[in-house]
Formats: C-alpha cells, structure tokens, sequence
C-alpha cells in the first residue's frame, strides 16, 4: 500500500486493524480494497474483525470510488462477527460520511462514528 495515502496498522496488540486515510480518492479506495479484502479472508475464524478506520487526514469527503469499496467490503465475510470504527474530524463536515455509513452498507457488523480514537479503541474492544 502507498504509504503517503492509506496506512495500516494494528493496534491493541492486533486485536484492531487500523487504516488511515490522507485522501478518499480513487487510488486510496484501491488500495484499502486490496488490503482489506486480504486482511478479512485472512482473518482467523471465530476472532471479531474489529476495524478502525481513521478519516481524519481525508476531510471526511468520500469519493464515488471509496463509497463503491467501503459497500462491497461491507458484504464481505458475513459470519464474521465483528466492529469498524470510523474515525473522523469534527471540525469538518461529515453529514453526508454520517449518512453514507447509516443508510447505504450492508449491516453485517456493528458500526459507530466517533472523534476520538481513545473513544474508538474503547467501543471497538467492549464485549457485547
């Protein structure tokens, strides 16, 4: 993956897959594809998928590339239980990100906005 555009890592001792937008442009919603697709069939059964995706860097705008990947990826792997966090920048607009993710993907797996990692990492690792 292009490092100046999407960036992954793992957090909580990998109990979270992290990835981290500078930009929701076409390429950057290639790329996070192609990882994320690898990293959910990857994934070991029985383990949640917990995802945080920080937006922060990206001006919380998706474009029409990054909302076609983030509604395939939502359809992925539907036994697998798990939690994505979107992390976003309250400082900037994020009605229509808000609403991208409450309306238009698929409910396979819990999900909640937030502007606070420490918050994110929280939700993402409480039992349910």
């Amino acid at each position: 993956m292009g490092m100046e555009i999407v960036r992954r890592e793992m957090l909580a001792d990998g109990q979270i897959v992290c990835y981290r937008f500078d930009t929701l442009g076409t390429q950057a919603a290639e790329e996070w594809f192609t990882d994320v697709t690898e990293s959910f069939y990857n994934w070991p059964d029985g383990k949640p998928f917990l995802m945080l995706i920080d937006v922060c860097g990206a001006d919380n705008f998706l474009s029409a590339e990054a909302m076609m990947r983030a509604r395939q990826v939502s359809g992925l792997r539907r036994e697998l239980e798990g939690k994505t966090a979107i992390l976003i920048d309250k400082t900037e607009s994020a009605e229509n990100l808000v609403m991208f993710i409450d309306k238009a993907l698929q409910s396979t797996r819990a999900r909640e906005v937030f502007d606070s990692e420490a918050a994110a990492v929280e939700w993402l690792l409480k039992a349910d």
